[in-house]
C-alpha cells in the first residue's frame, strides 16, 4: 500500500472521545446482552475457536504414554520431549488473532480482549495440567524417579518452550511465521532426548536443583501471562 494512501487513511480514521469512554460503556453494557453472557458461554465459544491440533497433540502425547507403559523403553523422555510441541502449538494458537492482524478487532468485541485471552488460557491451560498429571501418575508407576520428580522432568520442557515461545510471538519475526516457535519446540525435544543420556543429572543429588528450575520456570510462566493480559493496553482507544 502506498505513503499517500496510508495518510488518507489514518485521516479517515475517527477515534473515539477518550472523555466518554465510560459513560459510553456503561450505556452500552445497559442496552447489550452483556450482563447474560456468562462465564460457562465464554468457555464454550472459546473451546469451539481453538482448533484441533491443539487437542490432537496433547492427545498425542497421552497415547505415547500409555503405549510405552507396555514397553522396556524409558517412556518418560519420550513424553517429556513431546510437551515443548504440546505447548509451543497452544501458544501458536494463543497468537492466531495477532498473526492476522485482528487482535484489536477481537479485543473491542462484547467481550474485552482481556476476557478473551483469559478464557482461552483456561481452556487450554486446564486441560494441560490435566495432562501432566496424569502422564505424571501414570509414568511414575513405571520409573523409578517419584511423583515429583517425574513431574518437573515433564513440565520443564513444556515451561521452557512455552515462555520462549511467548517472547517470540512479541516480535515482529515471531508474528509473521509460525516457523520460530516450532523451531524453538524442536529444539527444546531434542534438549530432552540428549539429556537422558546423562542420567547422573537425574539422580537424588540434583533434584533440588530441578525442582528450582521448575518453580523459576512457573513464576516466568505466570509473568508472560501477565504480559499477555496487558496487551490490551496499547490498543489505540486506550492511547488516545
Amino acid at each position: 500500500m502506498s505513503k499517500d494512501k496510508i495518510k488518507l487513511i489514518k485521516k479517515a480514521r475517527v477515534y473515539p472521545n477518550p472523555a466518554g469512554k465510560d459513560v459510553f460503556l456503561r450505556k452500552y453494557r445497559k442496552k447489550s446482552s452483556a450482563s447474560r453472557y456468562t462465564g460457562w458461554d465464554m468457555l464454550r465459544s472459546q473451546i469451539r475457536y481453538i482448533r484441533m491440533p491443539v487437542w490432537i497433540v496433547s492427545l498425542l502425547a497421552l497415547i505415547v504414554a500409555v503405549t510405552g507403559l507396555s514397553y522396556d523403553g524409558n517412556v518418560l523422555f519420550a513424553a517429556a520431549a513431546m510437551m515443548p510441541f504440546v505447548s509451543g502449538i497452544a501458544v501458536l494458537e494463543s497468537f492466531r488473532a495477532g498473526r492476522f492482524g485482528l487482535s484489536e478487532m477481537e479485543g473491542v468485541t462484547l467481550i474485552s480482549g482481556r476476557g478473551i485471552l483469559f478464557t482461552r488460557v483456561v481452556c487450554v491451560g486446564i486441560v494441560h495440567i490435566a495432562l501432566l498429571l496424569i502422564l505424571t501418575v501414570l509414568i511414575d508407576t513405571k520409573e523409578g524417579y517419584g511423583l515429583t520428580m517425574t513431574g518437573s522432568i515433564l513440565t520443564i520442557p513444556y515451561l521452557i518452550s512455552s515462555v520462549v515461545n511467548m517472547e517470540i510471538e512479541r516480535t515482529e519475526f515471531g508474528r509473521k511465521s509460525a516457523l520460530p516457535g516450532l523451531a524453538v519446540s524442536a529444539l527444546t525435544a531434542i534438549s530432552v532426548i540428549l539429556a537422558k543420556e546423562q542420567e547422573v543429572i537425574f539422580s537424588y543429588g540434583y533434584r533440588a536443583f530441578w525442582y528450582m528450575l521448575t518453580a523459576a520456570l512457573v513464576v516466568m510462566e505466570l509473568r508472560e501471562i501477565g504480559k499477555m493480559f496487558k496487551m490490551e493496553e496499547n490498543y489505540a482507544w486506550n492511547l488516545r
